[in-house]
């Protein structure tokens, strides 16, 4: 393969990732996609785990968990955990105690607590491995 030849396919390459990434700008629904949500017991809550494309990585998949009040909008600014990977993940709630269970992960970014913009309503916020050795 001669240098232009090469230079041709490396021009297409750059020509595609920079469509992808004006489609997925364009268009937030494509980058995020619903893997699991769960109701608080007292119906104010919901949390949701969504896989995003993108991330810390313009090409990376990424797992990410919100908490909102329930029927309003997501604030994807407060994000609770980023996981790289993750496997067997189940959410569930104990009152104002949100667990998120998980065989496999690779978790690198989480936060305990959660707190509303509107009153002094709180959320704890716990990891739970389900892996008899290490869960990456």
């Amino acid at each position: 393969m001669g240098s232009l030849e090469g230079g041709k396919i490396y021009s297409r390459c750059l020509l595609a990732l920079a469509a992808l990434g004006a489609l997925t700008a364009c268009d937030p629904d494509i980058r995020r996609m619903e893997i699991a949500s769960e109701v608080s017991p007292d119906g104010r809550m919901r949390a949701v785990l969504y896989r995003e494309l993108g991330g810390p990585a313009v090409v990376g998949v990424y797992y990410a968990l919100y908490l909102t009040e329930h029927n309003e909008a997501e604030d994807f600014s407060r994000r609770q955990f980023l996981a790289r990977y993750v496997e067997g993940v189940s959410l569930s709630w104990n009152e104002r105690v949100l667990t998120v269970s998980y065989t496999k992960g690779r978790i690198s970014d989480f936060d305990s607590n959660w707190r509303s913009l509107k009153d002094d309503y709180y959320v704890e916020v716990r990891l739970d491995p389900k892996c008899t050795e290490m869960c990456f």
